[in-house]
């Protein structure tokens, strides 16, 4: 990493990525067409960790103290301007950030340790509905040596992305899932996670299923989400490409 520059690698088993990023933008080359949600969440703990400020559209509500697993904590609400959309960030007393909440999901950062000058959590949990989905756990921190300039360097095959990920992201244009009458008869709920692929004009270019509630729910989600729109995805420069996870919950109540 150098001040302008910085590459990211991740691999799963029967994946991998590989990011490079300049200043607002990131060359994004991998072995898939999309985003498996495990990818998806831990890029998001970690983006969410270094880069905690809050995005231009949102305002603080409220800022408070509280325990937060059993220590003194300073918790920011922060909303987005249609106030549909809420965020709570907690730092411990040293400023370090240690759970960021929104919606149904919360991530949890502990065990911190020096890497360089700054602290990195060697314990990352990714908790939904209060389940425990993921948890993450750094074995080691090297700071590296002298970089050499052809680890920034993109493949002819990577695509331009924003550097910017759109995260929480908030459509400005939807169009409400339908209830397929069938499984709403046959009591069929759960929540649908869809990789979303959004182009520079902010449409969904792509879309995938990441997490399943059953076949009618997932093609109902898919048939919504992809005729919505979003704010181009521009991080002070040009509107670029961006990925984003969209999660549509069904629930039936009773009447």
């Amino acid at each position: 990493m150098t001040p302008d520059k910085w590459r990211r690698e991740i691999a799963f088993p029967g994946f991998t990525q590989l990011e490079v990023g300049d200043v607002g933008s990131t060359w994004l080359s991998r072995n898939m067409d999309f985003r498996p949600r495990p990818v998806s969440l831990t890029a998001i703990a970690i983006d969410a960790f270094t880069q905690p400020s809050r995005s231009v559209d949102e305002v603080v509500k409220s800022v408070r103290n509280r325990k937060v697993a059993g220590s003194e904590a300073q918790c920011i609400e922060v909303v987005g301007k249609s106030e549909k959309r809420v965020r709570e960030l907690c730092f411990d007393s040293s400023g370090l950030l240690i759970r960021e909440s929104f919606g149904t999901q919360r991530f949890e950062y502990s065990s911190f340790s020096k890497f360089g000058t700054k602290s990195f959590p060697k314990s990352i949990r990714i908790y939904e509905s209060d389940r425990r989905i993921l948890d993450i756990q750094t074995d080691e921190l090297t700071s590296p040596g002298d970089p050499r300039p052809e680890l920034f360097e993109h493949q002819g095959s990577s695509r331009r992305m924003a550097g910017c990920e759109i995260w929480p992201a908030e459509a400005i244009k939807k169009i409400a899932p339908q209830y397929p009458s069938q499984a709403r008869a046959e009591h069929q709920q759960g929540t649908v996670a869809l990789y979303a692929l959004l182009s520079e004009q902010g449409t969904v270019e792509k879309s995938k299923v990441v997490q399943s509630a059953g076949d009618s729910l997932d093609r109902s989600a898919m048939d919504a989400v992809k005729q919505w729109q979003y704010p181009p995805p521009a991080c002070g420069g040009p509107p670029l490409p961006t990925e984003i996870e969209v999660q549509i919950n069904y629930e039936l109540r009773s009447e």
